[in-house]
């Protein structure tokens, strides 16, 4: 008995294995199925193995954003091929859209800030699937500190949703942690943080709501919890110099009471610690002193949302990483102006930059005069919280597409540029075009197509650590010219 069934388990597991293995092959194939199915390359980009292309791939390594669908194609091969035809001239007189706008003089304030050398230089880095698990940023990070100073990954989500991808910290967390993040919706009506984000405890007890709890400080309960620990993998993140913990106000807030209790081990030493929550931010010390690994243990309100943590040095470059996957950027300014504005307050930042476009490409849309009003809605909102902050905005990456059979540059990524180029320029930012930045045309099919080891995923969209690495030291490289040009010649 045990022997049949362990063969029909085997052979079902074959067949499963089978069918996973043949059917990206069949799938492209098949307009049918790439017009209403999703596509993957079974095991070949962890291999390293060279694939048939399909521009519709989910990149499973980057995590990738859901780009919304084309239009429709029909299923006739003279539609389809004059379909493709037209994207060949569209991409053929989109080339010639490269504007000559940078912008780079709004940067002064954050030159002058690293220049003198201010206590902390701070850079929130806003950005869709292409800087998920801090892709682009930890090197971008890294590069700064050694420049200017400054230890430690910035603000870190309470709980990772990638734990074991991201290579700058390591995060583990219990699995009853409720996550609403931008896009989703809000049944709560809590606020999010910084990050766009909040976490709240999954089946918490209550909190009994009396002043007893100001003196006497109960058992927590063990089922919420958190730990950090620093990465070998960046010299700058390996200890933690400060600990701060973020968290916001209960939605029925009663300054009588506590919002709950956090137990804080810091390497072998621990102490509890009460949240009380006067403002719609708040801010607590968790630990000063050098550690390698700290955990949090909570017993809170279920209507206390949890932000994150910053592990941070009190002097030189922090950089905050804050990935929004499969958004277009104007869902950022849902979060409120007062949250931003209090935030302001703790983390006084220097930079704000955004990099988004990945998830409005379409190359049959030639108009993308909405979102440079999306885009200036979102830079208008974030200069309102944050007055005389600089911000520069980062234009989208190459994408690869297929037009008459092979992989080349998507006719909407000049367009999109341009648009982030006149958004910029609208609202008085700096802006950099990482497509020109890259090379420009064709450039992303030749980062998966001719470097050994590749430098992008076989969707032709996102970056490979390698990839990600690359774009860091080209922003590294716009700041430091930028800064010397500002230390020699002024603006």
């Amino acid at each position: 008995m045990g022997s049949t069934t362990f063969k029909q388990a085997f052979l079902t597991l074959f067949v499963a294995s089978l069918l996973l293995a043949i059917y990206p092959s069949v799938r492209q194939q098949s307009l049918f199925l790439q017009k209403y199915t999703k596509g993957f390359h079974n095991f070949s980009e962890l291999l390293d193995w060279p694939v048939k292309s399909d521009s519709t791939a989910v990149d499973t390594i980057a995590f990738a954003a859901v780009v919304p669908p084309l239009v429709a194609l029909d299923s006739s091969k003279q539609e389809e091929q004059v379909m493709e035809d037209q994207l060949s001239k569209d991409l053929a007189e989109v080339t010639a859209l490269e504007g000559t706008y940078t912008g780079t003089e709004k940067l002064v304030p954050f030159f002058s800030s690293i220049h003198e050398r201010k206590e902390q230089v701070r850079i929130a880095y806003y950005g869709d699937s292409s800087i998920e698990g801090d892709l682009i940023c930890m090197t971008f990070r890294d590069s700064l500190q050694g420049r200017f100073g400054g230890r430690g990954v910035g603000f870190v989500p309470l709980v990772s949703m990638h734990p074991g991808f991201r290579r700058s910290i390591h995060q583990a967390a219990s699995n009853n942690w409720s996550r609403n993040v931008l896009g989703k919706k809000n049944t709560r009506q809590l606020r999010r943080g910084i990050s766009g984000e909040f976490f709240i405890p999954k089946g918490a007890r209550e909190i009994q709501q009396d002043s007893s709890l100001q003196d006497s400080i109960p058992p927590l309960d063990p089922r919420h919890w958190a730990t950090f620990k620093g990465s070998k993998h960046f010299n700058r993140c390996q200890n933690f110099q400060q600990v701060k913990l973020f968290y916001g106000q209960p939605k029925n807030y009663d300054s009588t009471a506590l919002g709950g209790y956090v137990r804080v081990k810091v390497d072998a030493q621990q102490k509890e610690l009460p949240l009380a929550a006067p403002h719609s931010v708040n801010c607590i010390a968790l630990s000063d002193t050098a550690c390698q690994r700290i955990r949090l243990d909570f017993q809170s309100d279920p209507e206390l949302p949890i932000y994150g943590v910053s592990i941070e040095s009190k002097r030189g470059v922090i950089v905050d990483n804050f990935p929004l996957r499969g958004i277009d950027g104007g869902a950022l300014k849902y979060i409120k102006k007062t949250t931003l504005e209090q935030f302001q307050q703790h983390l006084d930042y220097d930079l704000l930059v955004f990099q988004f476009g990945l998830n409005v490409m379409n190359p049959k849309l030639k108009d993308y005069s909405w979102y440079q009003k999306r885009l200036e809605e979102l830079i208008l909102h974030y200069q309102n919280a944050m007055p005389g902050v600089p911000i520069l905005l980062i234009g989208v990456s190459d994408k690869g597409t297929k037009i008459n059979g092979r992989m080349q540059t998507d006719p909407s990524i000049p367009r999109i540029t341009e648009a982030q180029r006149r958004a910029a320029q609208n609202t008085g930012v700096a802006f950099f075009s990482l497509y020109e930045g890259m090379g420009g045309e064709g450039t992303m099919v030749s980062w998966v197509e001719d470097y050994q080891p590749k430098l992008a995923n076989v969707d032709y969209t996102h970056f490979n650590f390698r990839g990600a690495r690359k774009v860091s030291y080209l922003l590294v490289q716009y700041i430091q010219e930028n800064y010397m040009d500002f230390v020699v010649n002024g603006y």
